[in-house]
């Protein structure tokens, strides 16, 4: 499995001026409720899905930030800005082109989205959320499922499901600061037992060492 760099992706590598910074860009006003979704703009990442599922949110304190390389598509953008404005969101979604600073945004957050409509072979987006003791909601599929324990460091909802969606955010934003801090503890605590970069290193590195060692042997048995 990839791995996470804990030298970046950890609370405690992130400094009070990186997190102002942050925060002035996406406009955090009073109490507001961050739901970040990082991911490029391309539509199967599911921006559509998500900017659905937070106009059927009950709260209203909240602001969805969509993080991600434009990658030239400006009409897809445009068709998202023209979703929220048709469902009333458009002073709700902010989008941030890519940055060198995604743990800063990361621990702004409340809930951290992956929603992606097709299964990621391995979601290192929600590694690096968890690795920030950060609550993930995932669609049910892919590497998504080997990642998220339901309760303990995410939830998992039907795949492209916005009215599923918009009820587990909802369940997210509500949890109190006590089960916030269980949750986080339970999240650092999993990644660093078992997908940090020097890990994923050490496996691959030992992967080539018994092909080559097998690879010798066949030869010379040969």
């Amino acid at each position: 499995p990839r791995g996470v760099d804990i030298n970046i992706f950890s609370p405690k590598k992130v400094s009070s001026a990186r997190l102002i910074n942050a925060a002035k860009k996406i406009s955090i006003e009073g109490n507001d409720r961050i739901i970040l979704l990082p991911g490029r703009l391309t539509n199967w990442k599911g921006h559509k899905l998500a900017i659905k599922a937070i106009s059927n949110l009950k709260v209203k304190n909240f602001k969805l930030v969509i993080i991600g390389d434009l990658q030239g598509r400006i009409k897809y953008k445009n068709e998202l800005i023209d979703l929220a404005t048709s469902l009333n969101l458009s002073n709700k979604v902010t989008f941030i082109n890519h940055t060198r600073d995604l743990p800063s945004y990361l621990m702004l957050a409340d809930v951290v989205l992956s929603c992606s409509t097709k299964p990621e072979a391995f979601g290192r987006t929600v590694l690096e959320a968890q690795a920030m003791g950060k609550p993930v909601i995932a669609f049910d599929h892919g590497g998504s499922v080997e990642l998220i324990k339901e309760n303990e460091n995410g939830t998992l909802c039907k795949v492209a499901d916005v009215n599923d969606l918009a009820i587990n955010i909802e369940k997210v934003l509500q949890l109190s600061a006590y089960k916030r801090k269980v949750l986080s503890k339970k999240s650092i605590s999993n990644v660093n037992k078992k997908y940090l970069t020097k890990f994923m290193c050490k496996k691959t590195l030992s992967l080539y060492i018994k092909l080559i060692k097998n690879f010798r042997e066949k030869n010379i048995n040969n």
